[in-house]
């Protein structure tokens, strides 16, 4: 495990979620992306580490509270303390953040 800390992407989409990471990968922080397609998050990680930056991708969904709960330790015990975490999921949840629970 580094002692660098990570930076989390949930929603690390071809657009602003690849370049909130890109952006976290040029300030040193290893970065975890996370979107649903494992093979397309896997792709986005490996464009970032082609230019020498330290990333990871991984298919998760974020709607699976267990999932996502597994996700954080995953990352704690292997790979690095996290020490940001960016929310960016789309538009698929017919509330607001702050009507939004772990149940819904």
């Amino acid at each position: 495990m580094s002692d660098k800390k990570v930076a989390l992407i949930v929603g690390a989409g071809d657009a602003i979620g690849s370049a909130i990471a890109r952006e976290f990968a040029l300030t040193g922080l290893s970065v975890c992306m996370v979107r649903r397609s494992e093979e397309l998050v896997k792709e986005a990680a490996k464009a970032l580490n082609d230019e020498g930056y330290e990333a990871r991708g991984f298919g998760v969904d974020a709607r699976s509270e267990d999932a996502v709960q597994e996700l954080f330790e995953n990352i704690e015990n292997n790979i690095g303390e996290i020490g940001v975490v960016v929310f960016n999921v789309g538009a698929n949840v017919p509330m607001s953040i702050l009507d939004t629970s772990a149940r819904k």
